[in-house]
C-alpha cells in the first residue's frame, strides 16, 4: 500500500499510464451497460445542477429523483428562491430531509448570486466559495453542467480509488486529502468526463460497497489492489 501522495506523484510522472487507460476504458464500458439513471443527469443548466446537488446531500438519491422536477418548477432561478419565505422554502424541501439547513443554504446561495447579477461563476475557486457549495458541488457544476473534466470526489469515489490503486489517504478525513483529488483528476479523461464521473459514482454505490463489495461484478477487479489482497485473505491488514 502506498500513500495517496506517492500514488499521485507516480501517476503524474506517467508511471502507470497503461493502468489508467485500462481503468478509463473499463469504467466507461461498464457504465454504458450498468449505469444508473437520474433526472439531474440530463441537466445542463448550472443552476439546476446546483439545486440538485444541495438537495442530494445526505439524502436518498431515489427520493430526490421522485421530487426534483416539482422543486425546480418552483425554484427556476435564484430570484424564485428569494421570493419565498424561508419557512415556505423549508416546507418545499421537507421531503428531502435537513430542510431547514438546505433552505438556508439555498437562500444564502441565491442572495450571493443575485448580488452578483445572477451569473454563476465558472471558475472552480469562485464556485467553491459560494454559500452551500464547496469543492464537490463546484466540480459537479463544472463537469455535469458544463462538460469540463473536473473530478467530483465523494465518499463512493474515494472508496473506489483507494481500493483500486491501493492507497492510504494522507489525511484522517479523506475528502480533505488533496492527493486523493489529484488521483481522481489524473484518472478523469478530457473526453466523456460526465460519463466517467458518473461511472465512478455508480460503481462505488452499486458494486464497490463499504460492506460486502461485489468484486466478482467489478470491471476493475483484474487490476484492483484491494481485490488482490481480498483473494489472498489479507485485505484490511495493510
Amino acid at each position: 500500500m502506498k500513500t495517496s501522495r506517492q500514488m499521485a506523484e507516480e501517476l503524474e510522472k506517467g508511471l502507470h499510464a497503461a493502468l489508467l487507460d485500462f481503468v478509463r476504458e473499463a469504467l466507461l464500458s461498464w457504465w454504458r451497460a450498468h449505469g444508473l439513471e437520474y433526472p439531474w443527469r440530463s441537466y445542463r443548466d448550472p443552476w439546476e445542477v446546483l439545486v440538485s446537488e444541495i438537495l442530494l446531500r445526505k439524502t436518498n438519491a431515489e427520493k430526490v429523483s421522485s421530487r426534483i422536477g416539482e422543486v425546480l418548477s418552483v425554484l427556476r432561478s435564484p430570484e424564485d428562491v428569494l421570493r419565498l419565505r424561508e419557512e415556505d422554502l423549508a416546507d418545499l424541501l421537507r421531503p428531502f430531509g435537513m430542510q431547514r439547513i438546505k433552505a438556508r443554504q439555498l437562500r444564502g446561495l441565491a442572495q450571493r448570486l443575485a448580488a452578483e447579477g445572477g451569473r454563476i461563476p465558472e471558475d472552480p475557486e469562485a464556485l467553491s466559495a459560494l454559500p452551500g457549495v464547496g469543492r464537490y458541488i463546484a466540480a459537479a457544476v463544472l463537469c455535469f453542467a458544463l462538460g469540463r473534466p473536473a473530478a467530483a470526489v465523494d465518499t463512493n469515489v474515494i472508496r473506489v480509488l483507494t481500493r483500486v490503486f491501493g492507497v492510504k489517504p494522507e489525511r484522517s478525513r479523506p475528502r480533505a486529502d488533496p492527493y486523493i483529488w489529484k488521483i481522481a483528476e489524473l484518472l478523469l479523461p478530457a473526453d466523456h468526463p460526465r460519463e466517467h464521473s458518473w461511472a465512478l459514482l455508480d460503481l462505488g454505490k452499486k458494486v464497490c460497497r463499504p460492506r460486502r463489495p461485489k468484486c466478482s461484478e467489478c470491471p476493475l477487479a483484474a487490476v484492483c489492489w484491494w481485490n488482490a489482497r481480498r483473494a489472498e485473505g489479507t485485505a484490511g491488514r495493510e
